[in-house]
């Protein structure tokens, strides 16, 4: 790998110096080596050794990245402290109103014994109704100032809510364009990849990959950020339109197609405030051709609630999805958290091989023991905060179908820390130490992303501080027989010779 701290115009030598001259008829490459140094010119004050302007921007990172903190410790502050005076104040208007409820209760029945006690002269006016109507005046103009109230603080809270709308939208929906990284599956693999998303005037936001616009979708309730799907599959081929819209918010029954084919009894349906309500059936993250599942259960006030379950299923000729089998999940509590013992399904899984983790949540943070349901060799713990902590035996994240890389090493509070490994039919593919920080450092080998049975492709060299550095060996073999090849391209240069993947020699 090209090596940052190799000057571009001296390969033999390492860059020493910093130009941070900042004169506009000034130019150079910055990056200076001792023989850059002779041609460079300028003002040699401006020129700092390189450790020095890594501490500086070091240091600036961390006086940046405190500032964030900061800030975001006192605003949540300033929301809890309004939050409480918001509360109290309704609080107390309630209190308030039902004193004067109260009052009213009793004066009513004060009013009853006037009219039992009354005299034979004032008999007229209570069949005339006339001291009722005064009785009910003098109600209804005490209800109507409490009413009043009640309308000045809702009409003063919708101005709130619509300016603060109005405040977040322009933060959520500028115009933008921005890079995520996603997957797509092909030939029974899980493939990483980068994709654009672009978000325009109109409130839509468009996917687009390798040049291609995969899906645009509009949005119309703009107060928050859309998630990003990263499942090029589910963006391409699974879509959903609302059976209406009311006051900027979905409302009614959805309806879902795959490939082009409607499919009923997916997804489910909005309050006519915009809420998911009743049963839901929403496909898993991995969602594609190879895993038809889907999670199911039912919704309250926008909130999962009870139990939740997988739903298996298999496609016809025509695209047409139908129920397989079905298997239990676990339970949301009343908060919307998962709670209790769950079986989760491994990112991995497809309809031929399912894969099922099994542990338990509390208040929807994962603790304690968890475990392969199938494999107890694959296992580890969580602690209180819902951090994997101590020894861990996993399937890697892009493990899938026909090929499964498992890993082991330490965590500490949700961090890789120490020695890793990752193996493949009981063979090391990949081996390093990493820092405290959770950084890759020092000696490594890496596997390919798309490694694969047919393409086994391995990587060796140096890291520092989580990057790729100096020159890195590639070698590879598409049978257990065949030599490791090194390999060349433009950007990257490498020794080339025949390697023995089990010598290494």
């Amino acid at each position: 790998m090209q090596n940052e701290l190799i000057c571009q115009k001296h390969p033999h030598n390492q860059i020493t110096l910093i130009c941070t001259e900042d004169d506009e008829f000034h130019s150079c490459q910055r990056r200076l080596c001792s023989d850059c140094i002779h041609l460079h010119g300028g003002d040699a004050s401006k020129l700092i050794p390189i450790q020095q302007f890594n501490d500086h921007i070091k240091l600036k990172q961390e006086k940046l990245e405190h500032y964030f903190l900061v800030s975001k410790r006192n605003f949540f502050k300033q929301y809890d402290d309004i939050e409480k005076k918001l509360k109290d104040y309704l609080e107390n208007t309630r209190n308030s109103a039902e004193a004067i409820f109260n009052e009213l209760i009793l004066e009513n029945l004060h009013f009853k014994e006037l009219i039992s006690s009354c005299r034979t002269s004032d008999l007229n006016e209570i069949f005339q109704g006339k001291k009722f109507d005064t009785w009910k005046s003098l109600i209804n103009s005490i209800v109507d100032k409490l009413s009043t109230t009640n309308l000045l603080i809702g009409d003063n809270l919708q101005q709130l809510i619509s300016k603060h709308n109005d405040e977040v939208s322009q933060i959520f929906w500028q115009e933008k364009v921005q890079i995520y990284d996603g997957f797509q599956m092909k030939k029974n693999k899980k493939i990483k990849t980068k994709f654009l998303v672009k978000f325009n005037r109109n409130h839509e936001i468009i996917y687009i990959h390798d040049g291609e616009i995969l899906k645009k979708l509009k949005f119309y309730n703009l107060t928050y950020q859309p998630e990003i799907v990263s499942n090029l599959e589910i963006i391409q081929h699974f879509n959903y339109f609302s059976g209406g819209v009311r006051n900027n918010y979905n409302i009614g029954k959805q309806y879902v197609y795959w490939k082009g084919q409607v499919q009923e009894g997916v997804f489910g349906e909005y309050s006519m405030e915009g809420k998911k309500v009743g049963l839901w059936k929403i496909p898993i993250q991995n969602f594609w051709d190879e895993a038809l599942i889907f999670m199911v259960g039912e919704y309250v006030n926008d909130q999962r609630n009870g139990q939740w379950d997988y739903i298996f299923e298999e496609q016809d000729n025509n695209n047409v999805l139908k129920i397989k089998s079905r298997r239990n999940g676990g339970w949301y509590n009343q908060q919307g958290l998962k709670d209790g013992n769950w079986l989760e399904l491994s990112e991995i899984s497809d309809n031929h091989d399912i894969i099922f983790y099994e542990g338990n949540y509390q208040n929807g943070k994962k603790f304690g023991g968890w475990k392969m349901s199938q494999d107890n060799d694959y296992k580890g713990s969580f602690n209180n905060q819902g951090q994997k902590i101590g020894k861990w035996y996993e399937m890697n994240d892009f493990s899938f179908l026909d090929i499964k890389i498992s890993c082991s090493g330490n965590y500490e509070n949700g961090v890789k820390i120490g020695k890793w490994q990752s193996f493949y039919c009981n063979e090391i593919i990949g081996e390093g130490e990493y820092t405290n920080d959770g950084l890759k450092q020092g000696e490594w080998k890496d596997f390919w992303e798309g490694f694969s049975r047919e393409c086994q492709v391995v990587m060796q060299g140096q890291y520092e501080n989580n990057k790729k550095i100096n020159e890195w060996t590639i070698f590879y073999k598409r049978n257990p027989d065949q030599k490791l090849v090194f390999q060349n391209n433009n950007h990257h240069i490498y020794i080339i010779f025949l390697f023995d993947l089990e010598n290494k020699i």
